[in-house]
C-alpha cells in the first residue's frame, strides 16, 4: 500500500509540473518553461535532457527500462518529451528524436503495461503527422 501511495504522490507532483510548464509556455515564457523541464528531468526522472535527443531509440528504451518507472510516471514522462520537442526553435533533428521517443514511451505503455488513453492515442496521430510532415 505504501508503495503505490508514493507512487500516485510522484504522478499527482509530475502532473502540477507538466500543468505549470503547459502555463508558461502559453504565456510565451520559453526560458523559464525550459528551465522547469531541464529541473524536473534531472530530480524526478533522474535523465539529462540535453543528452535524450542525442540517445538512439534502442538505448533510450534500455535507460528506460533500467529506471522502471511505473506506468503513470512513464505518461508524464511522454508528455514532457512531447512538450520540449514542440518548444518554438527546437532544431528539428531535436524535435524528431524527441517525438520518436514519445512514440516509444506510447507504445511501451501499450504493449508493457496494457494502457491506453484517448488522449495519447490522440497525441500519437499528432506526432505521426509532424512526423509525416518533416519528412
Amino acid at each position: 500500500m505504501y508503495r503505490k501511495d508514493t507512487i500516485l504522490t510522484e504522478v499527482e507532483r509530475l502532473t502540477q509540473f507538466l500543468a505549470k510548464l503547459l502555463g508558461l509556455k502559453n504565456n510565451n515564457e520559453h526560458e523559464e518553461a525550459q528551465q522547469l523541464y531541464e529541473d524536473t528531468m534531472r530530480s524526478s526522472f533522474g535523465l539529462q535532457p540535453n543528452e535524450l535527443p542525442h540517445l538512439s531509440n534502442e538505448d533510450f528504451m534500455q535507460l528506460i527500462r533500467q529506471k522502471g518507472y511505473s506506468a503513470g510516471k512513464l505518461d508524464i514522462l511522454a508528455q514532457l518529451l512531447f512538450q520540449d520537442a514542440t518548444t518554438p526553435l527546437k532544431h528539428p533533428a531535436k524535435a524528431k528524436s524527441l517525438l520518436e521517443k514519445t512514440l516509444l514511451i506510447f507504445d511501451m505503455l501499450e504493449q508493457e503495461h496494457h494502457i491506453q488513453s484517448f488522449d495519447n492515442i490522440a497525441l500519437r496521430n499528432k506526432i505521426l503527422y509532424l512526423l509525416q510532415q518533416n519528412a
